[in-house]
C-alpha cells in the first residue's frame, strides 16, 4: 500500500475489508449517541499510521447527519491536514452532505476557500 500512495504515509497493513467489518460493529453505537466524538476523530488524525486517519474519516462519514455548522472549520482542518485523495474523496462527501444541507453556510462564508469551494462543486448527490 504504500507504494500505491506514493510513500506519502506509514501503513499498518490493515486492508479495506477488514476495517469494514470493525466500522460495522462499532460505528452504530457511536451512532445512538446522536454526538461527534470529535477528541476522537482528532486522536485518529494525529496518529501516524494511515489507517487511523481512515477511522477517522469514515467515522465523521458515518456520523454525518449529526454536523453542526460549527464542525465546517473543523472538517475543513481535516481535509487541508496530511491530506491525499484517499481521505479528501471521504470527507467531500461528510462536508458536501453539510453544505447541501445547510445552504445557508455558503451564502454566510463568501468568498469560501478554494478547498471548501473544490468540495462543494465536487459532491455527488
Amino acid at each position: 500500500m504504500d507504494a500505491y500512495m506514493r510513500h506519502q504515509f506509514s501503513f499498518l497493513g490493515v486492508a479495506a475489508p477488514e476495517r469494514n467489518k470493525l466500522y460495522k460493529k462499532y460505528f452504530p453505537e457511536a451512532k445512538k449517541t446522536k454526538i461527534i466524538d470529535w477528541d476522537f476523530v482528532d486522536t485518529c488524525w494525529e496518529k501516524e499510521y494511515r489507517e487511523y486517519q481512515y477511522v477517522a474519516a469514515n467515522y465523521l462519514k458515518a456520523m454525518q447527519s449529526y454536523l453542526k455548522d460549527s464542525d465546517l472549520p473543523k472538517l475543513e482542518q481535516l481535509v487541508v491536514t496530511k491530506s491525499w485523495w484517499d481521505t479528501v474523496d471521504i470527507l467531500d462527501r461528510v462536508v458536501g452532505s453539510l453544505v447541501y444541507e445547510k445552504q445557508e453556510l455558503e451564502k454566510n462564508n463568501p468568498p469560501m476557500e478554494p478547498v471548501r469551494q473544490y468540495l462543494v462543486e465536487t459532491r455527488r448527490y
